[in-house]
């Protein structure tokens, strides 16, 4: 979409529908501080920012909307390293402006969900972050493209021509496409050009589990992966929330599961 509106001749390659993959099917949370290293705090925010803008420019375009909307976390505290861990948060969203963090006691957290553990403490809300629907963000931003004048073509990339020490081609599917400049926005599947490229590219792609919760109906309606299912089975009576929606997540190498 930046290339396209900035006059740049843009051309998409996909293989699959826009938003199919890890794009489409993300919570969309814009969480620019929370457990963000420090050192890419300033580029988080500038990307957070970005979004802001963003969403205005799609807007005069007509592209349709994507619920970006503020959104609350609750975090909790069983003992005293999470008591702890709370407190450097709430100094670190101190530090920014449009962030904010509110404590809440034991009884307070019951008072919103009466069901959470009596092993609870405390808790503290963070404000200022946003969430989307990132499936239909993914649309909304491929359509804005269109818009400013980006083609796109669904096929698969099977490799590069080269040529004068430079990529010259992508070759894909539906016939080779030229290019000056070539760019491979494929997240952790850009390992699969490393032989296109003759070179090394040490990244590999990252699975998550997330159980989310229906609290008006007490029943789990999302699980990913049959591990969190045999984690519950085993008899596992604590589950330490990260939020009062998405109770449960955790990240592991792709070949591990």
């Amino acid at each position: 979409f930046q290339l396209a509106k900035s006059g740049v001749r843009t051309t998409l390659v996909e293989r699959d529908p826009i938003g199919e993959h890890a794009s489409g099917r993300n919570p969309g949370n814009l969480n620019p501080i929370l457990a963000t290293a420090p050192e890419l705090v300033p580029l988080a925010l500038a990307s957070f920012r970005l979004h802001g803008s963003l969403a205005g420019e799609l807007a005069a375009l007509g592209c349709p909307s994507y619920g970006m909307a503020p959104v609350r976390r609750v975090l909790v505290a069983f003992d005293d390293k999470d008591r702890a861990e709370l407190d450097a948060i709430a100094r670190l969203y101190a530090e920014h402006a449009g962030f904010s963090t509110t404590c809440l006691t034991a009884a307070q957290l019951r008072a919103i969900e009466p069901r959470l553990s009596e092993a609870i403490r405390e808790g503290l809300v963070i404000e200022g972050n946003l969430s989307v629907d990132s499936r239909a963000f993914s649309l909304a931003l491929a359509e804005g493209a269109r818009k400013a004048g980006a083609a796109h073509v669904h096929a698969e990339a099977r490799g590069v021509l080269h040529g004068n020490q430079r990529v010259e081609a992508v070759r894909t599917t539906s016939g080779n496409l030229a290019c000056d400049t070539l760019i491979l926005a494929t997240g952790p599947w850009v390992a699969e050009a490393q032989e296109w490229l003759g070179v090394g590219l040490p990244v590999e792609p990252v699975k998550g589990e997330m159980l989310r919760l229906r609290p008006d109906i007490h029943c789990v309606i999302h699980l990913h992966h049959d591990e969190t299912v045999a984690y519950l089975a085993a008899g596992y009576d604590e589950i330490r929330p990260l939020g009062l929606t998405f109770s449960y997540l955790m990240q592991k190498p792709v070949h591990f599961l």
